[in-house]
């Protein structure tokens, strides 16, 4: 029979897990032990939130603005949240919200590209919307109010959104889609990846936090939020080009302490 191994055993950890105070003793020790990542991306972050305060402290002025802010936003909290998480050792939770962060920043950027993205983006969504409602009315039986959503959907040209591969590919990031997201995409289901290491000799489970991947981690929701920055630069003419370009050169020389040729191992 397996045997549930817990790493943690001189404090609280194996009767409260990553509710109690071990782990949360241990979180400076890993932001120092990782200070450059850690110290790069609280200051990158903390340069974001003053760019989106500045963006959301008079009106957008136009669809296609307002969704590449909301875009931006879910962006942020999806890389601070990844950020916590790996500070606490949640690997595979980290990285379950970068690839939600990452689905956001595909879709920033074709909104940034693409002006009339932000109409087939919101038009997708009433599709889905109403697709609901139709399957719910065919399951009453109610066939006049399925033709009529049926009709609504005809009248208005409504269509569903590109898949992500291929909306990555439309605007230049298949590389980040084959790179990271799919990588992702392991962690966020139940595949053998996302499993707290399963595969042991003894057949035991070894429980406890991960925090050899947290700098790399940190690194790529780094990496995500410049790429988000840049977007806004482009779509807003913020001026913001000379320091963009200093928190790029100092992401690319702690990038290779932290990653074999730069990829994400």
């Amino acid at each position: 029979m397996a045997r549930l191994l817990v790493r943690f055993k001189s404090g609280d950890f194996e009767r409260k897990g990553y509710l109690g105070d071990e782990i949360r003793d241990l979180l400076p020790k890993v932001r120092e032990i990782h200070n450059d990542a850690f110290h790069f991306f609280y200051e990158l972050a903390e340069y974001a939130q003053k760019r989106f305060t500045q963006l959301t402290s008079s009106p957008a002025g136009s669809r296609q603005k307002m969704l590449a802010i909301a875009f931006f936003a879910k962006i942020l909290a999806g890389t601070q949240a990844g950020c916590i998480l790996s500070n606490h050792g949640l690997a595979v939770d980290a990285r379950t919200v970068l690839r939600s962060a990452l689905d956001a920043l595909f879709l920033l950027r074709k909104t940034v590209k693409e002006p009339g993205f932000s109409k087939r983006y919101y038009d997708a969504d009433d599709l889905k919307r109403l697709n609901r409602m139709k399957e719910y009315f065919k399951q009453t039986r109610d066939h006049e109010t399925v033709d009529s959503i049926q009709g609504r959907i005809d009248e208005d040209g409504l269509k569903k959104l590109e898949n992500i591969e291929k909306l990555a590919a439309s605007v230049g990031m298949s590389d980040q889609y084959k790179r990271l997201y799919r990588i992702f995409c392991d962690d966020a289901h139940g595949n053998p990846r996302s499993l707290q290491r399963p595969a042991l000799p003894s057949g035991d489970l070894d429980w406890g936090p991960q925090f050899g991947h947290a700098p790399a981690d940190v690194l790529v929701g780094s990496y995500l939020v410049l790429v988000a920055l840049w977007q806004l630069e482009s779509l807003f003419d913020l001026k913001n080009e000379a320091e963009l370009r200093a928190f790029r050169e100092r992401h690319t020389a702690i990038m290779p302490k932290y990653f074999s040729s730069n990829k994400p191992s």
